[in-house]
């Protein structure tokens, strides 16, 4: 058996963190009578969030996304850069 790391402390508590709000968000929501359907609207949310997610860095680094359906100029690369991506989400 390892040790944690000290470092993955932080991320483990974010994610618990998202995990509760999650939670009390669906108990909030639903109807008394489907409070039992709460931990899946939780599970579909994370997946439909990671495939957006994923999606969208695919598109928007796409050059053949960007010719045929945004076509604001015919470039050689999407309208953003792996770099551009990763230091958008180093801001949030």
């Amino acid at each position: 058996m390892t040790l944690p790391k000290q470092e993955d402390e932080p991320t483990k508590s974010v994610v618990k963190n998202e995990l509760i709000l999650a939670d009390g968000w669906a108990l909030n929501l639903l109807q008394k009578k489907n409070v039992g359907y709460a931990s899946t609207c939780a599970s579909v949310g994370q997946i439909i969030g990671i495939i957006l997610s994923a999606v969208s860095l695919i598109l928007f680094t796409s050059e053949d996304f960007d010719n045929k359906y945004l076509a604001i100029m015919s470039s050689i690369r999407g309208i953003m850069t792996m770099k551009s991506v990763f230091m958008v989400w180093e801001i949030l």
